[in-house]
């Protein structure tokens, strides 16, 4: 209420910079990592509408709830089914501690709903899961990272750290090493704790816990997928297809800066400091790995031309030439030819006579 609709109205320029920003550029152009990518808004509606049940009680957000959450999970699920309970688990215990919330009937019905409302879908989606490609043979490094925690620890903070200063930079510029992310990431760290700690601080939970659950669902998803990679190599939780959770991360930082600094009660002069620091290296990391993003674009752009070329002649494609595409030859030779049988993607506009 102290700023003025036009103030409030310019903070969206903020978040909208770092949601739609273009080191994510991964996830808009691969098939399969689009649909990580298309997972979050529906997750974090999915949120809103528990939230608000969990709150008012109103059927019509049960409802609401009930298709958002059966939509983020059973259709646009990606790889955030693993994380989504967790973050919301830890949302719940954050709400209870700061509510102080009396466990009355009313209010242990709700959670009884929201339980068996998540169950089912739960139960829905594990059905026969055993049919599923990409969760039948899962692939675990817990070992290896017990057995080198600090070099774990240097792929985490990377991980965290190329959400700002993104992959592009850091193979493009000879200026940005691995141990430079490895320091971005280490600052990122330190702003989420400072984050979460204003976050409590200024009661912004009594407005809405959507930041807190961002945040959990950046840290969730990045521990979740060092287990995933770290026997991989050590830059491998940077690939720009991640960073579609973590950008969301940072929104929900800048959200929480950006509420303390218009409270009537101002912060003090340190904090202050450290929070446009941090702001600045926010927004410089992404602009950089932006202009670094769109430079590779002509070399990018001559990389999908020769996989169109390739899918045109794909009956007498080789397998090295169908392994561009990032998925197993044969696999991809029958999609191809699916996606020709009925004149789609690249063969829409193909004569017969080319194919």
């Amino acid at each position: 209420p102290e700023s003025s609709p036009e103030f409030i109205s310019a903070t969206f320029f903020v978040l909208a910079f770092v949601i739609f920003n273009i080191s994510q550029w991964e996830g808009l152009v691969f098939g399969y990592a689009l649909a990580y990518q298309s997972s979050m808004p529906f997750f974090i509606l999915s949120f809103m509408t528990l939230e608000l049940f969990l709150s008012s009680g109103t059927k019509k957000y049960l409802a609401a709830a009930l298709i958002a959450t059966a939509t983020a999970v059973l259709v646009f699920s990606g790889k955030l089914y693993i994380v989504f309970a967790p973050a919301l688990l830890c949302t719940f215990l954050c709400y209870l501690l700061t509510r102080q919330v009396s466990f009355t009937r009313v209010f242990r019905l709700r959670v009884l709903l929201i339980i068996l409302l998540l169950s089912i879908i739960a139960f829905i989606y594990s059905y026969r899961i055993q049919y599923n490609d990409y969760v039948s043979e899962p692939v675990f490094y817990a070992a290896e990272i017990f057995a080198h925690p600090l070099r774990a620890a240097q792929f985490l903070f990377a991980s965290f750290g190329s959400s700002v200063v993104g992959i592009d930079v850091f193979f493009t510029a000879s200026y940005f090493s691995f141990q430079t992310i490895v320091a971005v990431g280490m600052f990122i760290v330190l702003l989420y704790i400072i984050g979460l700690i204003l976050f409590l601080k200024s009661r912004m939970y009594e407005k809405t816990y959507l930041p807190f659950f961002m945040i959990m669902l950046t840290i969730f998803y990045l521990v979740f997928m060092m287990f995933r990679r770290f026997g991989l190599g050590m830059d491998y939780g940077m690939a720009s297809r991640f960073t579609y959770i973590s950008l969301f991360g940072l929104a929900a930082l800048s959200w929480i800066f950006i509420f303390t600094l218009t409270r009537s009660d101002k912060p003090k002069i340190l904090l202050k400091g450290f929070i446009y620091t941090g702001f600045s290296v926010i927004i410089s990391g992404l602009l950089l790995t932006s202009l670094f993003a769109w430079s590779a674009q002509p070399a990018r752009k001559a990389f999908f031309t020769q996989l169109s070329e390739i899918a045109v002649r794909v009956d007498t494609a080789t397998d090295e030439d169908l392994a561009l595409f990032g998925e197993r030859p044969e696999q991809v030779r029958a999609s191809l030819q699916l996606l020709r049988e009925y004149k789609l993607s690249v063969y829409r506009n193909t004569s017969a006579d080319e194919i």
